[in-house]
């Protein structure tokens, strides 16, 4: 039997079996990942995973008047969680050579796993006019997935210059399709 889950939820799932002359069957793991339980009378399986991965559980189903059993094993997926980023400049215009832009953003997750959003490497790539890297930054997320690129400066070339901010994923939260603005530099009038 296989089982999908997304890591953040809980797993749960009914083990059905009867016995042909009707004796009493009681449930039990003879083997399973960490905090998997089963409930002895009615083979209800629930398990919060802890990481992404498969994972196997051994169901065993026993005939509690002849004390014989059967065993199943059981396949479970525990797919990483699905991202978005998302960001925002402080400004869409900065003047050239003096201008400062303060970039702001959100990690999210679904389903949402707060505490595993603190400590992640988000990556900005500043491209130039020319389409060549600028500049490339790393930040770690703070609580709650938010991040904070500060006091970016040093833009000498007037035009656009193309913000890329992306995040690579972990074992439990899947890559986030990277975002993309534009910041304009202008010339200080005078």
């Amino acid at each position: 039997d296989n089982h999908e889950v997304v890591f953040g939820n809980k797993l749960n799932f009914k083990v059905v079996a009867s016995h042909p002359e009707g004796h009493p069957l009681q449930f039990s793991l003879s083997e399973a990942p960490p905090n998997a339980k089963i409930n002895a009378t009615n083979g209800e399986f629930t398990w919060e995973p802890s990481n992404a991965g498969t994972y196997e559980a051994i169901v065993r189903v026993t005939e509690t008047l002849y004390n014989q059993y059967i065993e199943e094993t059981v396949t479970i997926a525990v797919e990483p969680a699905q991202t978005r980023l998302r960001f925002w400049l402080d400004s869409s215009a900065i003047f050239k050579d003096s201008g400062i832009v303060n970039l702001t953003g959100k990690l999210t997750s679904y389903p949402d796993v707060k505490e595993h959003l603190t400590g992640l490497a988000v990556n900005l790539t500043i491209l130039a006019l020319d389409g060549s890297p600028f500049l490339t930054e790393t930040t770690q997320t703070l609580e709650a997935g938010e991040f904070v690129f500060a006091n970016l400066t040093h833009f000498t070339e007037e035009g656009d210059y193309s913000f890329n901010v992306s995040f690579a994923g972990t074992e439990n939260l899947e890559a986030a399709r990277p975002q993309n603005d534009f910041l304009q530099v202008n010339k200080l009038a005078g």
